[in-house]
Order: C-alpha cells, then structure tokens, then sequence
C-alpha cells in the first residue's frame, strides 16, 4: 500500500490520457483518416466513463461508510 501519493498519481493519468488525445486530434498527422479519429474518440469516451464511475463508486462507498459510523 503506497497510499495516497499512488492515488493522486493514479487519478492524474485520466487528464494525462485525455489531454494527450486532443494533442493527438489536434496536431496527428494521421487523424484525417476516419477510423483512426473515430478510434481515438471511442477511447477518450472510454476513459471519461471509467472516471465518471469510479467518482459514483467512491461517492456511494463514502455514503455508506457515513451511514455504518452514525
């Protein structure tokens, strides 16, 4: 266990991955072709998912966490 320098390293990767996608988008030589664009938009989409459901996951735990303590 690392503890939470490991995690904010770990929650740091999803803005990296994210902000590397649009420097890819944006400066890529072969984003003009359809399936590669398409390929990096499902990924990116991929990844604002997982985010959006681990902060869900983490947020019910802590509720119930807070209900099991009162």
């Amino acid at each position: 266990s690392i503890g939470r320098p490991w995690r904010t390293v770990h929650w740091l990767t999803y803005a990296a991955f994210l902000l590397a996608t649009v420097h890819a988008l944006r400066l890529g030589t072969d984003t003009h072709y359809p399936a590669v664009r398409a390929l990096m938009l499902i990924m990116a989409a991929a990844v604002v998912i997982a985010f959006a459901l681990k902060r869900v996951r983490a947020g019910r735990q802590t509720s119930r966490r807070r209900a099991a303590a009162a």
